[in-house]
């Protein structure tokens, strides 16, 4: 679980580094599941993992907070 923001400038992304979890072989929607929730009612958030250490964060609307929360099977 974390929480993070996307910034200001297209295309509204955040970075969240997960270490020490290493997600090596995990595949999103397959054995690796996020929900995520924005805060502004208009943004959608989603998410994908861009190394075993880091997943990325991109929003339709700029500056949205959002949480999430992951489970790996």
């Amino acid at each position: 679980a974390g929480a993070g923001k996307t910034g200001a400038t297209p295309p509204y992304t955040s970075v969240v580094t997960v270490t020490p979890l290493d997600l090596t072989g995990k595949t999103l929607n397959q054995n690796l599941f996020f929900g995520v929730a924005p805060s502004q009612s208009s943004a959608t958030v989603s998410v994908t993992l861009t190394s075993p250490t880091t997943l990325t964060f991109v929003s339709n609307v700029a500056n949205t907070d959002f949480t999430f929360i992951g489970t790996y099977i």
